[in-house]
């Protein structure tokens, strides 16, 4: 009866191991063919993700008061300029968003040469601006069509005016 008892509780036992080994192996398999997928088989797709999470340094540039003289007159003010700029990474047709982008605002060919110049200069995730000084009128237009312009933006910046500069020194 002693030997009968061992030998179930053997069978037992290499039915519980067998099982456990199994659904380890299992478990192994799921996951060294996800790894597979993930790495070989979508490798593309996931660095192309990786590309967007670049991290860029911005610099901005503190606002600048009013300058007055002693009667109160205004003798400096910053006013808004807005530039049209693109991050080149992010843009898959550069040359056709220029065209699409004339469509909306008037870009000449010399700023056209320009931003093509500062692309060979600049790094490809840093903001190159295509045209500078635009209205507010051309950055609203802008706005509302930015959905079709992505890698597209607009940088808006103080610049200093000097409402007398002809007459003070």
């Amino acid at each position: 009866i002693a030997d009968i008892q061992s030998a179930e509780i053997k069978k037992a036992f290499k039915k519980r191991a067998f099982f456990l080994i199994a659904t380890t192996a299992t478990i192994l398999f799921i996951v060294f063919v996800k790894l597979f997928s993930l790495q070989v088989i979508q490798h593309k797709n996931f660095s192309t993700e990786s590309q967007k999470n670049l991290i860029a340094l911005i610099t901005l540039t503190p606002n600048r008061g009013l300058i007055y003289d002693s009667n109160g007159t205004l003798l400096a003010k910053n006013v808004p300029s807005f530039s049209l700029s693109l991050v080149p990474y992010k843009v898959k047709n550069i040359s056709k968003t220029i065209e699409s982008l004339k469509k909306l605002i008037p870009i000449n060919p010399r700023e056209v040469k320009l931003f093509e110049r500062s692309l060979h200069q600049h790094r490809n995730f840093d903001l190159i601006p295509i045209k500078n000084n635009l209205t507010e009128e051309q950055a609203d237009l802008f706005y509302v069509n930015r959905y079709q312009f992505p890698g597209v933006t607009i940088e808006t910046e103080l610049k200093r005016q000097y409402p007398f500069s002809n007459s003070l020194s």
